[in-house]
């Protein structure tokens, strides 16, 4: 899951860390949508996510990270990830991804 990528990986280390870099948050700072195949969000798609999530909270248009607001999983047939999204991958952050793949084979 993306969870997992973000939490359980590569990034963990610097998740942990994030305290070191960033002061405490009184509102929503991270905000999760569906978006359709070949649409690239912009900035104002974001804050405006953001915005949502803080005043209403978490629903299926807008959500977070944590479990409890996932309604359904469903296993899809093919890759979310865009068509040559890896061409611009530096070194680590493609054994970052290898990394995640290789923990999903393992459990």
């Amino acid at each position: 899951t993306l969870f997992e990528f973000v939490y359980r990986s590569a990034h963990t280390l610097v998740m942990a860390r994030r305290k070191d870099y960033f002061q405490r948050y009184g509102s929503a700072y991270q905000a999760l949508w569906w978006v359709p195949a070949g649409t690239i969000p912009t900035v104002n798609d974001g804050l405006s996510r953001l915005w949502l999530l803080d005043q209403f909270g978490p629903c299926p248009q807008e959500f977070t990270f944590k479990t409890a607001d996932i309604k359904e999983r469903q296993k899809l047939p093919m890759s979310m990830m865009p068509p040559m999204l890896m061409a611009n991958f530096t070194v680590k952050e493609f054994a970052s991804l290898l990394d995640y793949l290789e923990s999903l084979v393992k459990k």
